[in-house]
């Protein structure tokens, strides 16, 4: 008898199956690879893989773009790959970012119904207020998410479509980048021909496809874990609560390697992936490793390590990098602070890494932790591909908010309630 697979959150964005039928494309924009994905989304509800791209991420830096040039042939590159599997030819594609900082702010927006009933059109207005009011700021808001609806000062519910009142209150969560590195990849697709049709915040993508609605109901933080960039999303109530970003990720503990046994990046790389720990574990006392130090005179000249030996070095690096997240919860109200604590989701390549589940239980000081695995793609159940494969089901789909639009309205007069909240993400995101 098999047991029935508990529903995830992507399931949820798709049973409208906005774009069932139509093919689309993601580009994947990691910190090492960029990913170009050709997808259709069947009647049945399930995503049908129609090509796809690897190119490394030459010309960017921790998903950002830092030479033009080299991005742009970069993304020409992986870009064509897929299109010539899918024999599709792209004219608008969707964007998963990694970069740009990304900070949480809160803000309430009020509307006037003069006693008709609440529509979703009521709702989304107030968040496309919110979002422009700070566009004009130095950052872009990628994803504005309804979190609570309250009519004529009453309680917050989650819905009251429908609902006759006087005045709607929206109290929302926005999600934004600094504006100047999503500029500059919107450069780099125009002149590749492309249209950027929108663009979805790596963490918050993530999520989607590895955690399951009872996760997010109760509370749960993912944390995707990349190679120069680690950054987490916080869920309670079925909705998107928190996200931040530290500039660590998982090729510090490959630095740290190769600086501390003289070894060149490829085999510290090795010895990460193949060898080492970031807990002791019985057999590392006694098991070593054959290394070729750089300074050696000939490949014959190696030397032993201690299997400890590895773990002693990656153990402070991994215990840094999950207090930095551990960190940016102090930004979060204290409710979504404990939601973070009832479990951990590790997704992402480094989410690889033997032993870090123990360590971050201890070091998030979690009741659970485990690996997230997606599953929007058949065949594609890997740590490493889990922000893109969510970002298919929200292009594809509707999570009950509204997204990044690159052509915005200028800001309206609702502008000035949100100054506060505008000061909040400029400081978090370092703009001035």
């Amino acid at each position: 008898m098999s047991l029935r697979r508990p529903p995830r959150m992507w399931t949820g964005l798709v049973e409208r199956r906005l774009r069932a039928g139509r093919p689309f494309g993601l580009l994947d924009v990691g910190s090492r690879k960029l990913c170009c994905y050709i997808v259709r989304l069947g009647t049945s509800g399930r995503f049908e893989l129609l090509g796809a791209g690897h190119q490394a991420a030459d010309g960017f830096e921790a998903g950002e773009v830092v030479n033009a040039a080299a991005a742009e042939a970069a993304m020409r590159a992986v870009i064509d790959e897929a299109e010539r599997m899918a024999d599709e030819r792209l004219r608008r594609i969707a964007v998963t970012f990694a970069g740009g900082a990304p900070a949480s702010g809160y803000v309430k927006v009020e509307v006037s119904l003069e006693g008709r009933p609440v529509t979703r059109r009521d709702v989304t207005e107030a968040l496309r207020h919110a979002g422009e009011a700070m566009t004009a700021d130095g950052f872009s808001i990628l994803h504005a998410v309804p979190l609570g609806l309250a009519l004529d000062g009453g309680p917050e519910v989650r819905d009251v479509t429908g609902v006759p009142g006087r005045r709607l209150t929206v109290r929302a969560h926005l999600v934004g980048v600094a504006e100047r590195p999503l500029r500059q990849l919107g450069g780099c697709l125009e002149r590749c021909h492309l249209e950027l049709e929108t663009v979805v915040v790596a963490p918050y993508a993530a999520a989607l496809a590895c955690i399951t609605k009872d996760e997010a109901e109760r509370g749960v933080m993912v944390v995707d874990c990349g190679a120069r960039t680690t950054s987490l999303a916080v869920f309670h109530h079925g909705q998107l609560q928190f996200v931040a970003a530290v500039p660590f990720g998982a090729d510090q503990l490959t630095d740290e390697l190769a600086a501390c046994l003289n070894v060149s990046q490829a085999t510290a790389e090795r010895l990460k992936n193949l060898d080492a720990s970031v807990e002791e574990r019985a057999c590392d006392a006694i098991e070593t490793v054959e290394i070729t130090p750089l300074d050696a005179f000939s490949s014959l000249d190696t030397v032993e390590v201690p299997k400890r030996r590895l773990t002693d070095i990656l153990r402070p690096v991994s215990t840094a990098i999950l207090e930095a997240v551990s960190d940016q919860l102090i930004h979060a109200p204290v409710a979504v602070q404990a939601a973070a604590r009832r479990g951990v989701v590790l997704t992402g390549g480094g989410a690889q890494q033997e032993g870090l589940i123990d360590l971050a239980m201890q070091v998030l000081s979690a009741s659970g932790v485990r690996i997230g695995r997606p599953d929007v793609l058949d065949g594609w159940s890997d740590p490493p591909a889990a922000a893109a494969s969510g970002a298919l089901a929200l292009v594809a789909g509707h999570d009950g908010g509204i997204g990044y639009a690159p052509k915005r309205p200028q800001p309206s007069a609702l502008g000035k309630p949100f100054e506060r909240v505008g000061q909040w993400l400029r400081e978090s995101l370092g703009v001035t």
